[in-house]
């Protein structure tokens, strides 16, 4: 992958690109507070992979704290909350966290039929995350 590190308050976009891939883009927001915003579907594709590879990627370069940021996001499905549940684990494991914001109506309902919402801290938005890793 194409990964080299950003600046604080940069942003980059991840290579997916069209249709309904997934494209992340990535605002690292200080030194370890970084909002992952997925775009389009999430169902398990290529584009969960990518996903996937970009959230393992900021792990590795040390990021600690991730917003996933659900805005425009259409769908979700398992496999997608499967990739996004492993990479919580993990980080949680490493002494890491991760929380949700701006949820779609859509992701929102998927996230509360499977209780996922007992889960993960989701907000309204990544402003509100962000002030509660602070």
């Amino acid at each position: 992958m194409w990964f080299r590190k950003k600046q604080e308050g940069e942003a980059r976009v991840c290579p997916a690109e069209t249709g309904d891939r997934t494209a992340a883009m990535i605002e690292k927001v200080d030194r370890d507070i970084v909002i992952v915003r997925p775009q389009g579907k999430i169902m398990g594709g290529d584009e969960t992979s990518q996903l996937c590879d970009t959230l393992r990627q900021l792990m590795s370069d040390g990021v600690m704290k991730v917003i996933m940021d659900f805005g425009k996001v259409t769908w979700i499905n398992s496999a997608g909350i499967g990739v996004i549940m492993g990479c919580f684990t993990t980080l949680r494991r490493m002494g890491g966290n991760m929380k949700f914001s701006s949820p779609t109506d859509k992701v929102g309902y998927y996230l509360q039929i499977t209780k996922l919402n007992t889960v993960f801290e989701i907000f309204d938005t990544p402003e509100q995350a962000i002030a509660s890793f602070r």
